[in-house]
């Protein structure tokens, strides 16, 4: 596979391109409810050091075992940023195609659209349409020779951490390993450190060192650019016939700090799963707030954003313990604050094959933000007559889960 500098050759270099002249989404406000929820204060404890199979794509890196404490001066009151986040589980060809993995069973794309490169172009340019500050992917198994140079192009940078113990491996003799990452615009974010909870250890079943497939992020909210007036037009809004005013609007805060968190959980639908899933979202949560308050400056403010593919569904007990509002910090779903109820389904397949047959239709994937922050907007779905009897992925939506996405204001938690 091309190295993770190799940039996109032929049809990618079209679909790059072409990407690069995307416009941004225009984002609608819906007002939310604030909570009145107390913070929690944590006693600060180190964070762990990056193993070697995580990859950092920044143009400043950073080695996150050095991360301290740097004093920063506070907040202005009420300067606060909106940031747009999405989550996408992507689907590993290493689990999906057909010519390499017969025991797939994915049958709703013609064998020619499921293999690699067609359908790596096609979640590159799904993903990139959206323009988001966030991107959190899971089951990528193509990382540095797919999405890292398309999105690389677009102005993102990234951090992954690869999966030690991947399925995909066995399914592809070894070739592919898939993985967790989190991709941000450098032109809104900072990437600060970073870290991978419990990695490297022992073996993949350590009950007490189990975060699932995770990734922390720590960010510095970068100033909004300033926007250019021309004396004309400032002295026709001011009413001036000197133009004697100011040429720019004022910066967002450049001091805000946000903790973006992205997982991919237990996948077994058994009662063991379930106890498992829940296990590993209390110590995910645990470690994202140690590293949050060894690393930020000012912890308690800091918000957490957490985009993932949890296997859950919503009445399970892992998405309930997120959103309790006996726990701090204390979690709520973009999706259910916005539409009053979560997603009728973000995944849907059918499998005909060995591995895994039969039909999957449930709501999994989250958009979680901590109490203090608003969300403005969610992503529309598509439902059940717009994708087809096949189910997922299909034409348009190059994956078996569906593309979330959230305009979230940022807020220090109230819970």
């Amino acid at each position: 596979a091309p190295s993770a500098s190799t940039a996109p050759s032929g049809p990618r270099r079209v679909v790059a391109a072409a990407l690069l002249r995307a416009a941004p989404r225009p984002r609608d406000t819906r007002p939310a409810a604030p909570s009145t929820r107390k913070p929690l204060s944590s006693s600060p404890s180190p964070p762990l050091g990056r193993a070697s199979f995580v990859a950092l794509a920044s143009s400043s890196p950073v080695d996150d075992s050095r991360v301290r404490r740097a004093p920063l001066p506070d907040a202005p009151h009420g300067c606060a940023s909106t940031i747009e986040v999405v989550q996408f589980n992507t689907l590993a060809e290493a689990l999906s195609n057909p010519a390499m993995n017969p025991t797939a069973g994915f049958t709703s794309l013609p064998p020619e659209d499921m293999a690699w490169p067609r359908r790596g172009e096609a979640l590159v340019a799904h993903v990139a349409a959206t323009n988001a500050d966030v991107i959190c992917l899971q089951e990528v198994d193509h990382f540095a020779d797919t999405f890292l140079p398309a999105l690389t192009q677009l102005g993102y940078g990234a951090c992954y951490r690869e999966d030690e113990w991947s399925p995909c491996r066995k399914m592809s003799n070894d070739a592919l390993r898939d993985g967790v990452c989190i991709f941000y615009k450098h032109d809104r974010l900072e990437l600060c450190g970073f870290n991978v909870p419990f990695t490297p250890r022992e073996c993949k079943d350590v009950r007490a060192k189990d975060a699932g497939k995770s990734l922390v992020a720590r960010f510095r909210v970068r100033p909004s650019p300033s926007r250019k007036v021309s004396e004309t037009t400032s002295a026709q809004a001011t009413g001036s016939s000197d133009g004697s005013v100011p040429t720019s609007t004022p910066s967002v805060n450049a001091m805000e700090e946000l903790l973006v968190v992205t997982a991919h959980l237990d996948s077994k639908k058994d009662e063991t799963g379930v106890a498992r899933r829940l296990e590993q979202a209390k110590m995910l949560i645990a470690e994202a707030v140690r590293f949050r308050d060894f690393a930020c400056s000012n912890p308690t403010a800091t918000p957490i954003v957490f985009c993932g593919d949890l296997n859950a569904q919503p009445d399970e007990p892992a998405v309930k313990w997120l959103k309790a509002e006996e726990r701090a910090p204390r979690f709520f779903s973009a999706y259910e604050r916005s539409d009053g109820a979560e997603p009728g389904l973000t995944t849907w397949k059918i499998r005909s094959g060995a591995f895994k047959p039969g039909e999957a239709k449930m709501c999994i994937d989250y958009v979680f933000a901590t109490e203090g922050c608003e969300v403005t907007r969610v992503g529309s779905l598509v439902g059940e007559a717009e994708i087809g009897p096949k189910a997922l992925p299909c034409v348009g939506h190059p994956s078996d889960h569906l593309l979330l996405s959230a305009t979230i204001k940022l807020g220090a938690p109230t819970a």
